[in-house]
């Protein structure tokens, strides 16, 4: 399109449709005639960006969490050429989904040279995280040092960088990365110093636990970790500076979490399978022999991603085929239409399953955030491992293949 120093709105660039935008946050990245980043414009927030300057950007964009505008991860770019008389727009496609599906962004008022609008020298992203003393030798001890220390030079005051997207998510990772190496009692300081930090203001305090929740629980964060997100809630829920709006969240995420928590007993629930057979989750306890239990939703295309990998995965078919895990396809919300379109989509040695009149969603007795979640149930009906990613239920079976 001809770029004529008006304002131009990209969502019609693309043609995407109003009604099936669902991405938001976005973020904009100046790149200058060496292919090194400049600046970095701030989150989109419903604001439209106007006034590009001419010169080569990139559009990241991150799919929309919750109503806060937390973003799970960025999923795809869109790459801008600005000159005076044109705008070039190239999109770039991540799998299926076209990364045209972005919300409100803007260019105008092109000139005919790059400009550095906005100034975002390294030294803003930069924070000193003081390292452990000489004296220390033990690696754990080392560690467990570093995490209750690492915002000690933070100040949670400073609004810009407590609200820097590229800032938080690139020291967060860092922290969390700790964490693996860090004693019991040592990840409870931790938590317990970062929540005091942090609490200088409602705000803040606020920011930190929504992006702790972001890497801690989301389906698609490589760090996510439930029981450390529990001793952040533990930690969050004895502040003073809680609002009433943060502290309900707090006091429901740690109802989430002792639900059905690794190592205590699962709820059992009814189920109907295939061929017409009413039975229970414990009413397939087998001695010697594990569940796991997927819930599914057969109208969701991310539940049919996992299943296919599931599929896929060698050692969960040896151990189905030698008796030492049953799989439990469950359809928790228990539509009958659906369900008689999806009843025989399952593999021959699976059990697929769907709840009578949903009851498993209605009641609440599991936690299903985002489908498909998996539980791994022993044979005394008590959780192994509570909607673990693929990598760490793979390692579990190969442990439990190699030891029998």
């Amino acid at each position: 399109d001809t770029f004529d120093n008006n304002v131009h709105n990209l969502l019609d660039i693309c043609g995407v449709p109003q009604d099936q935008l669902n991405y938001f946050k976005i973020e904009v990245v100046f790149v200058n005639n060496s292919n090194v980043i400049d600046n970095n414009y701030a989150g989109y927030n419903g604001v439209p960006y106007t006034a590009f300057d001419a010169g080569n950007y990139i559009i990241r964009f991150n799919k929309l969490e919750d109503a806060e505008g937390e973003k799970w991860f960025i999923w795809g770019q869109v790459e801008l050429e600005v000159k005076k008389g044109e705008l070039k727009v190239t999109w770039v496609q991540n799998g299926d989904i076209p990364v045209a599906r972005i919300k409100g962004v803007y260019a105008s008022a092109a000139t005919d040279t790059p400009v550095d609008t906005i100034s975002r020298p390294e030294s803003a992203m930069e924070l000193v995280v003081p390292e452990a003393p000489a004296t220390m030798t033990d690696p754990q001890e080392m560690a467990g040092y570093v995490a209750i220390h690492f915002w000690d030079n933070m100040d949670f005051s400073d609004t810009i960088r407590v609200n820097d997207d590229r800032f938080m998510e690139h020291h967060f990772a860092n922290y969390f990365s700790v964490f693996p190496y860090v004693s019991a009692d040592d990840a409870v300081k931790a938590a317990g110093r970062l929540v005091k930090l942090s609490e200088v203001t409602p705000a803040s305090l606020g920011r930190v636990l929504r992006v702790t929740r972001r890497f801690l629980t989301s389906p698609n964060s490589s760090m996510r970790d439930e029981e450390l997100y529990y001793i952040f809630l533990e930690a969050a829920s004895r502040s003073d500076s809680l609002d009433d709006a943060s502290r309900v969240k707090v006091e429901d995420g740690i109802k989430e979490v002792l639900k059905n928590r690794q190592g205590t007993p699962a709820a059992d629930f009814k189920v109907i399978d295939n061929r017409g057979k009413a039975t229970t989750l414990y009413g397939e306890a087998k001695a010697g022999q594990c569940r796991l239990v997927v819930f599914y939703d057969p109208e969701c295309s991310h539940c049919h991603e996992i299943i296919e990998e599931l599929k896929q995965l060698d050692v969960l078919a040896y151990a189905v085929e030698a008796g030492l895990v049953k799989v439990m396809a469950v359809y928790a919300d228990g539509d009958s239409d659906v369900w008689e379109r999806s009843r025989d989509s399952m593999p021959g040695d699976w059990m697929n399953c769907m709840s009578p009149g949903g009851e498993i969603e209605e009641k609440e007795i599991y936690s299903l955030p985002a489908m498909p979640v998996l539980y791994l149930i022993a044979p005394d009906n008590s959780v192994i491992l509570k909607d673990p990613p693929l990598p760490l239920l793979a390692d579990w079976l190969y442990n439990e293949m190699s030891a029998e």
